[in-house]
């Protein structure tokens, strides 16, 4: 028998274009010779130089706003193949618009119920230490997956696309782990066009990664998340009991999106009740269903992030930043994402302040609860993460600029964009815009200061 679902299910709706993102002006790709498919190309099923293609459209800096052109090329289909997924889907000209829509329910329940997630009639995909931990027995419609930030690949999506494809199971995927594994394996069912559930086992992923319809890899050299799709699943199941198990540390990097949701929201107390929880997944149970709805309600609102969905970049910007830098130079201990977010968050507020939006009394108490809680990493930690002893360090500041720079959200060629605050759940916007350019001058001073604070504190 069911476990009973103690909370009420959410119901998210959601519609969209096909292309996700309208173009604003288009790049007309030059004539071009293809070669013999690589490994990589002939496993995904895609056409020769269909990489070559995503890789130059990242080397010209082409934004998702940029549609392609490819009237001139002979071979179109590399080029189909690459729009779809550079950025989550760029349009071609000329390209018919349509649109998709569709809605699912995320329900919530305590304690885990096996046969409900796991059900013995679904090709489950299992993110390998949920199944070492739990002592998971291989079944024919089992397939389980061990990932992290270095093996969200292309690489690991075409592995996990011959698996499906040799499995006997021809279902819906139920796809069970942490953001990493949600994130790549609905992408892979997507690539498929195959429907997908979500049971998410660690709090980040809970209140984020698993809402929303976002799925993708890294494409290395080109930083997170770069290649992808927009998909969603046919339902969410959130079992607490989950977070019964999880590590100390990915708890609380999973606070950083939760506490990051509270502020959106505007509800201060609820921020206070985020920050001070520690290893209380029950105290945290009756909190999730209105910190799930924050970003369910956005994304109803704008699934493609043409305008408000982008205020849930809030933090991410410096993040993404920093977590690359930690993997390139710590690759065996790297930031976790949520530690990064937790700094990135820290670093907004004091951007928003220092630039003369974000009112004192919100300042000061959003800092405090951060500051006082176990959300925001040490400076000695941020060290260790990224090898360096000074946090100052210019050639330091260069790097951070650049990979804030490359962040695919960033469509500036003046600067960079972020996500600023006015007040709790007041975002900056500029005219429909909800993300502001702030100069690279602006930026590095700053970012001084913030380091220069934050020592302090």
């Amino acid at each position: 028998m069911s476990a009973p679902y103690e909370l009420p299910a959410l119901s998210v709706t959601w519609a969209m274009p096909d292309p996700p993102m309208p173009a604003r002006d288009f790049y007309s790709w030059p004539l071009v010779a293809f070669q013999k498919a690589t490994d990589l190309e002939t496993k995904l099923g895609w056409a020769a130089g269909s990489l070559h293609v995503l890789a130059e459209a990242f080397r010209l800096q082409l934004s998702r706003k940029n549609g392609w052109d490819i009237s001139g090329p002979p071979q179109s289909e590399p080029f189909q193949t690459a729009a779809r997924v550079f950025r989550r889907g760029v349009a071609l000209k000329n390209q018919a618009i349509g649109s998709k829509q569709g809605q699912y329910p995320i329900r919530f329940l305590r304690d885990l119920d096996w046969q409900d997630l796991a059900p013995d009639h679904q090709l489950c995909i299992i993110d390998q230490e949920v199944a070492d931990l739990y002592h998971l027995h291989p079944k024919p419609n089992r397939i389980f997956i061990r990932l992290n930030e270095l093996t969200k690949n292309l690489e690991s999506v075409a592995d996990l696309v011959h698996a499906a494809r040799r499995n006997p199971f021809k279902t819906a995927w139920t796809i069970i782990g942490g953001g990493i594994v949600a994130d790549t394996a609905a992408f892979a069912a997507a690539l498929e066009g195959q429907s997908f559930r979500l049971v998410p086992t660690t709090l980040l992923a809970m209140v984020d990664a698993c809402v929303g319809g976002k799925t993708g890899v890294n494409f290395p050299p080109y930083g997170k998340n770069q290649i992808g799709l927009f998909a969603f699943p046919e339902e969410v199941v959130i079992a607490t009991g989950w977070l019964k198990t999880l590590p100390p540390r990915e708890f609380l990097a999973g606070l950083a999106e939760a506490w990051k949701h509270a502020v959106l929201k505007g509800d201060a107390q609820l921020a206070t009740q985020v920050a001070g929880l520690d290893r209380r997944p029950e105290d945290l149970y009756l909190h999730l269903r209105p910190l799930v709805a924050v970003k369910a309600e956005v994304v109803a609102k704008d699934p493609t992030e043409q305008g408000l969905r982008a205020s849930l970049n809030l933090g991410h910007t410096l993040a993404h930043a920093i977590e690359r830098i930690s993997q390139d130079k710590n690759p065996q201990n790297p930031i976790l994402h949520g530690e990064a977010v937790g700094l990135g968050l820290l670093f907004c507020i004091e951007l928003s302040h220092l630039l003369g939006h974000l009112k004192q009394t919100a300042w000061q108490s959003m800092r405090q609860q951060l500051l006082q809680s176990r959300i925001v990493i040490s400076p000695d930690q941020l060290r260790v993460f990224i090898r360096t002893d000074d946090l100052q360090d210019i050639h330091l500041i260069e790097e951070i600029l650049i990979g804030i720079k490359q962040d695919k959200k960033n469509m500036s060629q003046d600067g960079s964009e972020w996500v600023l605050l006015k007040d709790w759940g007041q975002i900056v916007t500029d005219q429909n815009r909800h993300t502001i350019v702030v100069s690279d001058q602006d930026w590095i001073r700053c970012y001084k200061e913030f380091i220069v604070q934050w020592l302090k504190s």
